[in-house]
């Protein structure tokens, strides 16, 4: 974590949110004051990756990085 806060690279934090504590989620960066949060995507039980684009349109995500394969 403190590699991510001070480690002079751009990072950006990256979690999920119950849909259930959005509101406490909104009261946390009320307190913070200047923390931008982004939605960037919906967990669902569907397998693998999917974009939606602004116009509605879906497509998988393919590739992508796998950190532990050899």
């Amino acid at each position: 974590m403190r590699e991510a806060l001070a480690g002079g690279d751009d990072y950006e934090l990256l979690f999920t949110v119950s849909p259930k504590r959005r509101g406490a989620l909104r009261g946390v960066q009320r307190q913070i004051g200047d923390l931008r949060l982004t939605q960037i995507g919906t967990v669902t039980k569907a397998p693998g990756l999917t974009v939606v684009h602004a116009d509605g349109r879906r497509e998988p995500l393919t590739g992508g990085y796998e950190h532990f394969a050899r």
